[in-house]
């Protein structure tokens, strides 16, 4: 992974290593401390942040609880940034440049009228805005000020080969990054992603912190392109799935001598980024990367999921040789497995929801497809992080995907919404499970899909379908539907399933309701054709019974039944 960082950060344009103050946000606001060419306090003023001022502002982030590597900072509490981020920065240095010595003396004299007057500023602001403090001198900005810019190279240069608590850790390999043999140190790859540690003995090479250089030896120029190529990660290809963060790191597959593509590449996709509320389709469609693609294969992507946990890096999965053809094709089977079901469709929908519903069905992201039925922290149904992740990472890697897993997570989902929304509102999410059933067998990376059970699946249907033509029919006629206490909460096996057949046929029959026979029929030799001792799991009983219930009031006659469960299952 960190080759592929180096490399993107190696290959482009962008040279400087200082950070992104914000990545996305660009309606953020600076709150400048400003002093004249002489060092005198002038006071605060507000300007919009501005993408393009980067080396301007010149951040970088050291500690959450120390000062950065410029008095340079995003603002959570004022007085509390202003003490430990801006006075904090000024009492840590150790230069001997003569502007910020004196610049340092002004600062602790004038603290009071600064923070006071950081203060009034800040209150100006809408809270809801993000904020960051930066110091101008003279009217330039402390990226453009030699002393500052001097200071913060050295400080970076400091960190990237020791430690306060350890001392220098370097020594003498092959670089991973440029394969040369170069004085190279692992805190390059330690400083930018936390779960690189180095500071635990029991990571480190013969348990001796200072040979943790062997682990991840990088020289100095591959230590920048790593950060380099991590600050064009946070800000361009890093996105956030509810709460799970992922990288979209490109993996360079062309010869050297395709530099000059590759770069045209990163500054379109920079161009190119879009905001995550749009996350799935930014992966999925390749509108802003199909013109230097062209559909070819010329590079692959590896995604890595992750999740932040105080200043660690937790990884939750990785996809590796992710191709442009496989996300386009993942994007097309998304939008076919949509159009290509009637019961997707507004002409079925209307009958199943009433006369007033319109449009089809649409497929939405993967990851709010899948979110519905692997919830990432119900207090009823629990935390599915880990498959969350597997599901989306088993998509990006071509792995199959067990039905009778999948299944087995949509029957929870839908008996919740069976017993506790009224028996109506588990239609739409039975709706969703089916959708995605038809989208991963467009891909076909649904494993266990058999035709040895089909009567057993048709009987289950079936009797779904039976006891939804029952119950309108009930509650047309009593304005309620109490035989859904005979459902069992749609905990069914093939017992209930023959139990709940039996008294659907009765309660028909005391109904004087005869119009449904062709359906008891099907059901009937369905349930006689299905030996004992059935195969079918107790969910896949449940699963294929509450499709049934959820799609019966559409069909008209048992051969439209009958085309959807062939068209469907």
């Amino acid at each position: 992974m960190f080759y592929e960082i180096i490399e993107l950060g190696r290959l482009s344009k962008e040279k400087s290593i200082a950070a992104d103050l914000f990545t996305r946000d660009t309606n953020a606001i600076l709150i400048v401390i400003e002093f004249d060419d002489a060092c005198n306090y002038i006071g605060c003023s507000l300007e919009h942040f501005d993408p393009n001022k980067k080396e301007k502002y010149l951040y970088m982030k050291k500690a959450s609880n120390g000062p950065d590597f410029s008095p340079t900072a995003k603002v959570t509490e004022i007085k509390k940034t202003l003490k430990t981020k801006i006075i904090g920065w000024f009492k840590t240095y150790n230069g001997n440049d003569p502007l910020i010595k004196k610049l340092t003396k002004i600062i602790n004299t004038k603290k009071e009228s600064i923070e006071k007057d950081l203060e009034q500023t800040f209150n100006q602001i809408d809270r809801k805005t993000k904020k960051a403090i930066t110091i101008k001198i003279g009217g330039k900005y402390v990226g453009e000020i030699e002393g500052f810019r001097k200071y913060f190279e050295e400080s970076y240069r400091e960190r990237q080969t020791s430690q306060k608590s350890k001392g220098e850790i370097r020594g003498e390999a092959i670089c991973i990054g440029c394969g040369e043999k170069k004085v190279v140190s692992p805190l390059a790859a330690a400083n930018s992603f936390k779960f690189a540690t180095v500071d635990k003995i029991g990571f480190t090479t013969h348990f001796n912190q200072s040979d943790s250089w062997k682990n991840i030896p990088l020289c100095q120029d591959c230590g920048d392109s790593l950060t380099i190529g991590k600050n064009l990660l946070d800000k361009h290809l890093n996105f956030n799935m509810y709460g799970i963060a992922f990288y979209m790191i490109p993996q360079f597959i062309l010869g050297i001598s395709d530099k000059q593509h590759i770069s045209d590449l990163i500054e379109h996709i920079k161009k190119g980024s879009k905001d995550e509320k749009d996350i799935e389709t930014f992966i999925c469609e390749e509108d802003h990367l199909n013109e230097i693609l062209s559909e070819k294969d010329v590079l692959s992507f590896k995604y890595l999921f992750y999740i932040k946990k105080s200043e660690r890096m937790i990884i939750l999965g990785v996809s590796d040789d992710v191709y442009p053809s496989w996300l386009n094709k993942i994007y097309k089977s998304r939008e076919e497995s949509s159009i290509s079901y009637s019961i997707f469709k507004e002409e079925f929908l209307k009958k199943i929801f009433g006369a007033k519903y319109s449009g089809n069905l649409k497929f939405h992201t993967l990851g709010a497809e899948f979110k519905e039925f692997f919830p990432l922290d119900s207090k009823t149904l629990g935390n599915h992080q880990k498959s969350y992740v597997d599901i989306i990472n088993s998509i990006l890697s071509r792995r199959t995907l067990p039905k009778k897993f999948i299944i087995s997570a949509f029957v929870p989902v839908l008996r919740q919404k069976f017993t506790a929304e009224s028996n109506v509102k588990f239609i739409s999410p039975t709706l969703d499970s089916i959708k995605i059933l038809a989208f991963l067998r467009k891909l076909e990376l649904l494993k266990g899909e058999t035709m040895e059970n089909e009567w057993e699946k048709k009987a289950c249907f079936f009797v779904g379908v039976l006891a939804a033509k029952l119950m309108a029919a009930q509650f047309a006629i009593r304005g309620s539907t109490p035989f859904v206490k005979k459902l069992h909460g749609l905990r069914i096996n093939e017992k209930n399933l023959k139990d709940i057949f039996r008294e659907t046929k009765a309660k028909l029959l005391e109904y004087d309701i005869y119009s449904y026979q062709e359906f008891e029929q099907m059901a009937a030799e369905a349930l006689v054709k299905s030996k004992e001792g059935w195969k079918l799991s107790p969910d896949e009983i449940s699963y294929y019974f509450t499709c049934g219930l959820a799609l019966g009031k559409g069909f008209k006659n048992v051969e439209d039944a009958k085309s959807i469960l062939k068209e469907v299952f």
